[in-house]
């Protein structure tokens, strides 16, 4: 029961790090290219769009940015994943384990072939976004299902409030997923 706690805890204060990292992220960015009227089309471009506000150090800024941003997204992918192997082979997570080991190395054999056929950075990382969104709500749907289900959860189960956040906010982001997949497609 602690741990579930404590693991409570630190999803959150995840989620709002993230969140908060995220939003100063567009916002700064937003601010950057519509006071400039930029169509910014390459990673490097992006990082010249901030030298108005961050001077000749714009580029170093920018590069510790996506650094730390690719380490954190590439840590919590791969524990996410490892988690989801273990836990469909019903083996534990024990990060002495060759299954543990073998499951990160082969879940980030996709980013290593990326940068080894040096692939256009920013074609990817966009095409990775619409990506996400194509799958979010097959995530999204069974976890509110199985958060309400009381005979799976038991005293765990999502009260009515707390599902009707999570319905709301579920909504809100497929609706802004399936907008992004839109926009992709029709280049609006």
């Amino acid at each position: 029961m602690a741990l579930l706690h404590y693991e409570k805890i630190d999803t959150v204060a995840a989620m709002i790090m993230g969140w908060v990292v995220n939003s100063a992220m567009i916002i700064v960015a937003a601010a950057v290219f519509s006071r400039n009227q930029v169509v910014v089309d390459s990673i490097e471009q992006a990082a010249a769009t901030l030298t108005p506000l961050a001077g000749p150090l714009a580029g170093l800024l920018f590069a510790i940015a996506l650094v730390f941003a690719g380490v954190g997204s590439s840590v919590t992918s791969s524990m996410a994943e490892v988690n989801v192997i273990t836990g469909f082979l019903g083996k534990p997570e024990d990060p002495r384990t060759l299954l543990y080991k073998m499951s990160v190395f082969v879940t980030a054999i996709p980013s290593f072939l990326i940068i080894l056929m040096s692939m256009d950075t920013f074609r990817i990382l966009i095409f990775s976004q619409v990506v996400l969104s194509i799958q979010l709500p097959f995530t999204l749907i069974p976890l509110l299902i199985l958060c309400r289900d009381k005979k799976l959860m038991g005293q765990f189960s999502s009260g009515r409030l707390e599902f009707s956040a999570a319905l709301i906010i579920s909504a809100i982001v497929i609706i802004l997923n399936l907008y992004l997949l839109y926009s992709t497609i029709t280049g609006a």
